[in-house]
């Protein structure tokens, strides 16, 4: 899943005049490569660059060197995405300067600039109230989609007499300008569901119906049965958008476990989830899609769609869940990171409960957390921290 591009530039002409004064490209190298990390619910992706131009200065009477550095990081996703760029700018001049008709002088000077942008677009959901009581429906879901774009710079520049040579005192401060999109907005359908009113998930279970996440096909959704592996096979992959990547699947792909044939309700999502090894059978070419699902599944099958195994130190290791001697060792690094990045934090008496059924409910409330974590959580790592803004 992994992508590496390079980019080169070793051939440019450019010819810049301000005033009396010419700048003539002579040199210009610069280099660029970049590595992306396809997930299954998120890309990241990195790069640096390096790069120098030389030009020279009226003709021979000087030469002037910029050098520029840089480093970008990013991620996206279904539900945002973001990335920061920071790049850092040197530039030095040594030539001669025409102070009057036919006099120069030797001047010698540098500047440096440093400037990190940010943009992140998030997909928000509200809901919204209805306040006519003759309506068929209270309110329902917003989903807005916006972007925000983020400059912080800083500079050390030289200051100049009236004769065009540097003096001893310099220029130097920073700032941060930022913009913000118009909010596209899109409104959600309604479920009409009988069994959820005042039940502490309702909220969760609306927002996963209007997005179509959850499907029971009626109008009942039964918050306290038990999730099934099946469903949230395809409950993920909804969350995720992954859709469009089954129809290679459904079209040619030979069925991946013998309990799940074609023509099975959950087909395309369990082949697509097994073939990107978010999910794994339970026992040797089986699913088990009808079984109940776990604490230490569902968190197991969310930290490998955001590929974050990776946050887990090398076996052996403890967590610092009090149950931590029940977690299954297949679930023990999930668990771990979904501990670090803040997806599980244990019940009241400290213990993860890696083994416990989960019910439609609490499944909602998970996968709920799962789009908040997407939303907002990780934006801080790529443009809070990096611009501690």
């Amino acid at each position: 899943g992994q992508t590496i591009a390079v980019s080169k530039i070793t051939n440019s002409k450019e010819n810049i005049r301000i005033g009396k004064d010419r700048y003539t490209l002579k040199d210009y190298q610069f280099s660029q490569s970049t590595i992306a990390d396809e997930n299954a619910a998120i890309t990241y992706y990195a790069g640096s660059w390096d790069g120098r131009k030389t030009y020279d200065f009226n003709r021979d009477k000087g030469e002037v060197l910029i050098s520029i550095t840089g480093e970008i990081v990013g991620q996206n996703h279904n539900w945002g995405g973001a990335e920061t760029q920071t790049v850092k700018y040197f530039l030095d001049f040594n030539g001669d300067v025409e102070v009057d008709k036919k006099i120069w002088e030797k001047s010698e000077w540098s500047a440096s600039m440093e400037v990190t942008t940010s943009v992140n677009r998030t997909k928000e959901l509200a809901y919204v109230s209805n306040e006519p009581a003759w309506i068929s429906f209270r309110g329902g879901y917003l989903k807005t989609e916006q972007k925000e774009s983020i400059m912080k710079y800083e500079y050390n520049l030289p200051r100049f007499d009236s004769f065009g040579l540097p003096t001893r005192s310099r220029k130097s401060g920073e700032g941060i300008e930022k913009l913000v999109t118009v909010p596209i907005n899109e409104r959600l359908p309604i479920p009409d569901i009988k069994d959820i009113n005042g039940h502490w998930a309702q909220s969760d279970i609306e927002r996963l119906l209007s997005l179509k996440v959850l499907n029971p096909g009626g109008s009942i959704f039964g918050p306290g049965v038990n999730m099934t592996r099946g469903e949230f096979a395809g409950a993920i992959v909804k969350t995720c958008e992954m859709m469009g990547e089954t129809t290679g699947v459904k079209d040619t792909g030979e069925p991946l476990f013998r309990d799940v044939p074609r023509g099975h309700k959950y087909f395309d999502y369990i082949q697509l989830v097994g073939s990107k090894g978010i999910m794994s059978g339970t026992d040797l070419g089986y699913f088990s899609p009808n079984s109940p699902l776990t604490r230490g599944q569902a968190l197991t099958i969310i930290i490998r769609s955001l590929g974050l195994e990776g946050l887990a130190p090398n076996p052996p290791f403890s967590t610092h869940f009090a149950d931590d001697s029940e977690i299954p060792l297949w679930a023990k690094p999930a668990i771990f990171a979904a501990s670090e990045i803040g997806l599980v934090t244990g019940d009241s008496l400290g213990r993860a409960l890696p083994n416990r059924v989960m019910t439609k409910a609490e499944a909602a409330a998970f996968l709920n957390r799962f789009i908040t974590f997407l939303q907002h959580d990780i934006k801080q790592e790529y443009v809070d921290r990096i611009l501690n803004y």
